[in-house]
């Protein structure tokens, strides 16, 4: 399923967000699932272990909130930073629904958030969008935001190497194993851009990556 879903543009976004925390004709309001969908637009988690979160899964460890949770499809441990903006949408969320701490947040399983998400895309005529197009937009965001740096995607999404991220739309061109190939030609290709090497990027990486743009607004919708 993953590989033929696409990824989300920013735009799909926020109309998917919006539309099922207001709902629509055949279908309810779902404050839930469209939540648990911008944690996974925002943290770049998989579905598998959004449904599976806790507020006391992200801690403050010197200043800065992270993640400390286990990736239930790898077995990897997920220490990222968590903006702010991020840790206070969780919060409010758990406060208006009276959810303690230590509690899961979306209590409803995967197969419950892509029948939901599947509604709405078809009530706005949306195709080949699954809660994985989410962590794809995450990717990009990312990806673009930080000087087109695909290590460093990488490593945020804890994929093996940067080759395993298949495609990534960004303005035109599609990212297969490391090369740009423009949509438009089988055979034009563009140098890939030269990552951040080690001394350029600083030590606490982590720290200074900007997020995807539309995060905070769909944190205050």
């Amino acid at each position: 399923m993953n590989k033929r879903t696409t990824a989300l543009i920013t735009e799909q976004y926020r109309e998917i967000i919006t539309t099922m925390k207001e709902g629509g004709c055949g279908f309810r309001p779902n404050e839930r699932i469209a939540t648990a969908l911008v944690l996974e637009g925002n943290l770049g988690l998989r579905i598998s272990d959004i449904v599976r979160l806790r507020l006391c899964d992200v801690v403050n460890d010197g200043g800065r909130f992270r993640l400390a949770i286990t990736e239930q499809k790898t077995g990897k441990q997920r220490v990222f930073t968590v903006p702010l903006v991020i840790y206070q949408y969780m919060e409010n969320y758990c406060l208006r629904n009276h959810i303690e701490r230590s509690e899961i947040m979306f209590p409803v399983s995967t197969r419950a958030v892509q029948k939901q998400l599947a509604i709405v895309c078809d009530y706005l005529c949306y195709s080949g969008i699954s809660t994985h197009s989410f962590r794809k937009w995450y990717a990009t965001e990312i990806y673009k935001n930080n000087g087109f740096d695909i290590s460093l995607v990488h490593r945020l999404l804890q994929h093996s190497s940067a080759a395993v991220i298949k495609e990534m739309p960004v303005t035109g061109f599609v990212l297969i194993t490391g090369i740009f190939h423009y949509r438009g030609s089988m055979n034009l290709y563009l140098p890939f851009p030269k990552p951040l090497t080690a001394s350029s990027r600083p030590a606490s990486f982590n720290l200074f990556i900007r997020f995807p743009a539309a995060v905070t607004e769909s944190c205050v919708m």
